[in-house]
């Protein structure tokens, strides 16, 4: 048996191969579920057969480990999900990650039976209500990662749900061009003691959704070791990067680790911002206190203006000054090849002690979101 589920794993991928072998003996068909149900992927057409083939064959459901589900802009409630996914849910015991996408809206009640769900991922969506994202939140009880991206959650007055079965704060939050409202969300983690989170990402921030951060992070200081943040601000407001610095209070977060900055003219480019400098990375930077081990920034070839500077004459030495402890600092530089060039160039340049020691690392990777 060891010799042929070997020769099953290496088809691990090959779904029409998977269910062949499935159906030559008993004896393969367990291998074969295994890969075959691992990930589903389901849509209104497909979510519709995945519930007949569980019906049929049960034991289908405990190999599920990873779930995506779609519903478009074209479905009306009750959506698919919202009719056949609380009956799906009690027969995946094992399921682990959820992924929802496809540009259509994601109501509570479909998802306050995954009890086994330690990942959750909002992509390119949208959830009813303020009150549905936090009762989706609140229901996990094994809750490990929140990633949400492009993802509008529309507003609530008041909170209604207040029992959360969540006793401990997703180790992850990730929110990338999200719009929903920070203080409610913010003195919801707060008032239930969800606190515990070592993973933040809130990309791109701007004014108004400064407050509710700075209470979050304020609140999880405890616990915080890595921290993503991009802004998006105009020149005219001339208090921006201090009013950031004294809200957040990076000083305050004595575990801090890591500090990754992502790139202002690219979100300025995105949402229509006039501000391509890095005076608030300089406040923010200049707030540190802990033994910071990791920086890293986000270049975009629409940076080379400012990277050529002043903010990038004050960067380089606030690094060499500041932060004996580094051990590495990460550059993804990307774009047109003409400026990430010169980017790459100048930095290595103002850097050249750190270069030589071998800490700077370069790449081409572009912000997860775009």
């Amino acid at each position: 048996m060891e010799l042929t589920d070997k020769v099953i794993d290496s088809l691990h991928d090959d779904f029409a191969t998977l269910n062949r072998c499935g159906l030559v003996c008993r004896s393969f068909l367990r291998r074969a579920r295994y890969h075959r149900f691992r990930l589903v992927s389901l849509n209104q057409r497909s979510g519709a057969r995945f519930d007949r083939l569980l019906n049929a064959s049960p034991d289908i459901g405990a190999h599920v480990r990873e779930m995506h589900v779609s519903v478009s802009t074209f479905e009306r409630p009750p959506t698919w999900v919202d009719n056949l996914l609380p009956l799906m849910a009690p027969k995946m015991p094992n399921l682990v990650s959820v992924h929802l996408q496809g540009n259509g809206e994601f109501r509570a009640p479909s998802f306050t039976a995954l009890h086994s769900v330690r990942e959750l991922y909002f992509t390119h969506c949208e959830v009813h209500s303020m009150n549905d994202f936090i009762t989706i939140l609140g229901s996990l009880s094994n809750l490990q990662v929140c990633v949400l991206r492009d993802v509008l959650i529309a507003g609530d007055q008041v909170l209604t749900f207040n029992t959360p079965k969540v006793k401990k704060a997703p180790k992850l939050l990730e929110f990338s061009s999200v719009r929903l409202d920070s203080v409610l969300i913010a003195d919801w983690l707060i008032k239930h003691n969800l606190l515990g989170t070592e993973s933040l990402i809130v990309v791109p921030l701007q004014r108004i959704a400064i407050e509710g951060t700075g209470r979050f992070i304020q609140a999880a200081r405890a616990s915080l070791k890595y921290f993503k943040i991009a802004m998006v601000s105009e020149k005219a407001d001339m208090s921006f990067a201090s009013d950031l610095r004294a809200t957040f209070g990076i000083s305050n977060l004595q575990k801090l680790e890591s500090l990754e900055f992502g790139s202002p003219a690219l979100y300025a480019a995105q949402y229509g911002a006039d501000d391509l400098s890095f005076g608030w990375v300089i406040e923010l930077m200049d707030d540190v206190t802990s033994p910071l081990e990791k920086l890293a920034f986000a270049l975009w070839a629409g940076d080379e203006e400012a990277v050529k500077g002043d903010d990038w004459i004050r960067i380089p030495e606030m690094i060499m000054s500041k932060f004996p402890h580094l051990k590495s600092i990460t550059f993804h530089v990307w774009g047109s090849e003409a400026p990430c060039k010169r980017i790459t160039e100048i930095v290595k340049l103002r850097l050249s002690e750190l270069d030589a020691k071998g800490m700077l690392h370069f790449d081409a990777e572009a912000d997860p979101e775009y």
